[in-house]
Parts: C-alpha cells; sequence; structure tokens
C-alpha cells in the first residue's frame, strides 16, 4: 500500500502503478498556504512532501527519490522557484520533470517565463481545482505562450489563472488572472 508522506519521512516511494497516487513535492514558504495545500493535495490521495525552502527541498528529493510533479511558490527565498526547478530537473536527470508554478505575480512576462519552461503557471490566490487539475494534467504538455486563442476567446490548453475551473468565460492574460 502507497502512503502519503511527511517531510520528516522525507521519503518519495514509487507510485501504484496504473492510475496509483501521483508524488507531489510542493514547496511554498507561507506555512499556512503550505498546509492548505498539503491538505487538499493529500486528500485527492496523494502522496505528498511539503516544504518551505529550495534548500530542503533538494535535500529531500536526494535522499527519497524524485516527485511525479512539483508545485513551487515562485517567490521562495534564497532560491526563487524557477531557479529551483531548473536545478531540480537537474538533478534528477529529469528535463521533463512536470512543474506547477504557484505566484502572486500576474505580468505577462512572469506568465511567459514560467510557460516557456514548460510548467503551468497558476496565480495566487490558488483555487484549489485548478490546482487539483493541473496535477491530473501534469503530464501533458503546455500549449506555448501566446497561443492563439480558439472560438471562445480562450487560448487552447489549460488556463493560467484557475478560471476555467469555476466556470469563468473571461479572456486569460494577466489582465484577469485572479489574484
Amino acid at each position: 500500500m502507497f502512503l502519503p508522506i511527511e517531510v520528516a519521512n522525507s521519503t518519495l516511494h514509487a507510485a501504484e502503478p496504473e492510475g496509483g497516487p501521483v508524488k507531489v513535492l510542493i514547496v511554498e514558504d507561507d506555512a499556512a498556504i503550505q498546509k492548505l495545500l498539503a491538505m487538499r493535495v493529500r486528500g485527492e490521495g496523494h502522496a505528498v512532501v511539503a516544504v518551505s525552502d529550495a534548500e530542503t527541498a533538494l535535500r529531500v528529493v536526494a535522499e527519497g527519490g524524485c516527485p511525479d510533479v512539483a508545485v513551487l511558490d515562485i517567490g521562495l527565498p534564497g532560491m526563487n522557484g524557477m531557479r529551483l526547478l531548473s536545478v531540480l530537473r537537474e538533478q534528477v536527470g529529469k528535463p521533463d520533470l512536470p512543474a506547477i508554478f504557484l505566484s502572486g505575480r500576474v505580468a505577462q512576462a512572469d506568465v511567459e517565463l514560467g510557460r516557456s519552461m514548460g510548467a503551468t503557471y497558476l496565480t495566487k490566490p490558488v483555487i484549489a481545482h485548478a490546482l487539483l487539475n493541473a496535477i491530473r494534467n501534469a503530464g501533458a504538455p503546455v500549449p506555448p505562450a501566446g497561443s492563439r486563442p480558439n472560438r471562445s476567446g480562450h487560448s487552447p490548453g489549460r488556463r493560467t489563472d484557475g478560471a476555467a475551473a469555476r466556470g469563468d468565460r473571461r479572456p486569460q492574460g494577466p489582465e484577469h488572472a485572479v489574484s
């Protein structure tokens, strides 16, 4: 049986085959947000390691193995989330390690930078349903920034602001992002 894990355990066990739990690394420096994210993700049956900084995240992964997906705050103390993703991918030898960035930054340049790294970009406050959908879709390709909108006015693929999770039909973009 695969059991969710805590930071003290620092072990990421192999997920059960055929749609078993996803191993999720959450790196968020705000303790309250970290606790809420971990609770919601665990509530979906996923294994979670939640830490507050890049150094601890790198140690946990070195000791316990590669997560299936990394959920990274961009504004971390020390090493930011984007740099952490690059280091993690190099450390585990998995340049396509799926990632989800969380940030209060909604400028188009920030969103495009995150997406250029092949990550999903969600703005804070994060809607739980949007995060859970992003984890479910973690292996799917992220459409390039600036993709042409479809007939409904949405860019193809995943939304970066979580609005689709609550049925919001506004066009995607930082000026419409939920903050």
